[in-house]
């Protein structure tokens, strides 16, 4: 199956906007949890943040990933955790020794999805020096505040729906419009969306035309295409790459 997943910001010097003439959802039932530790822009010199957004495809199996990942990484974005609870007291135990704190929601039974294992499932690992908010929006997209002295930076993350057929086209344009009513909330503010969004808008096929329309709406610019990459697919398994 095609995967792409990235980083993405609205173009320098410009703002994101929402959608004209779609219904947007409002933004509620969300789950919030904060961190006020320590501001990240407290001292006099500037902090670098490395962020990594990691499909980790059950993080109960694949844990040991993530322990590498952490030791490099302030904060990671995870998708398809592939957990049946939102919280886990081991898992989240086992990474506040390693100085990380764990947010997971896991998946709900998607209308769009009547059978089939469980799946799905998002999260967040950050770094617990760092002052920031969590807000899970539902079992796919989540906001990440970074708040220092003078300004907020907000992480989108979005674990957007396979392109599996037209209710799943229906699912992604209402995911989609979260994120707009999202990019429309923070609109003063600096923003970075990462995640496995299942779209390419090199290939583009039907859900790839959709996503490319809303970058294109919501002056959205590809990180990927401003800096070199070292590797040359983001997806691999199975023998095969994309």
């Amino acid at each position: 199956m095609d995967q792409f997943g990235g980083s993405w910001g609205a173009k320098d010097g410009e703002k994101a906007s929402t959608l004209d003439g779609i219904s947007i959802p409002a933004l509620k039932n969300t789950t919030v949890a904060n961190n006020s530790k320590i501001d990240i822009n407290s001292t006099a010199s500037a902090v670098e943040l490395s962020i990594v957004s990691f499909n980790i495809k059950n993080i109960k199996s694949n844990w040991y990933y993530l322990d590498e990942l952490c030791e490099n990484n302030e904060i990671i974005f995870l998708q398809e955790t592939w957990m049946s609870t939102d919280k886990d007291e081991i898992l989240e135990n086992k990474y506040l020794e390693k100085n990380k704190i764990l947010y997971t929601r896991a998946s709900e039974k998607s209308q769009f999805r009547e059978r089939g294992r469980l799946s799905g499932g998002i999260g967040w690992l950050i770094n617990d020096k760092i002052n920031h908010k969590i807000e899970f929006i539902n079992e796919r997209i989540s906001t990440l505040e970074l708040k220092t002295k003078n300004e907020l930076t907000v992480i989108i993350g979005a674990y957007l729906p396979t392109n599996s057929g037209t209710k799943a086209q229906d699912e992604l344009k209402i995911e989609i419009a979260q994120i707009e009513a999202l990019l429309e909330r923070h609109n003063k503010s600096n923003v970075l969306l990462i995640g496995d969004f299942n779209c390419d808008p090199i290939r583009g096929n039907r859900f790839d035309q959709i996503f490319s329309a809303f970058m294109n709406r919501n002056n959205i610019e590809c990180l990927e295409y401003r800096y070199q990459q070292t590797i040359n697919h983001t997806f691999s398994g199975q023998g095969k790459s994309s």
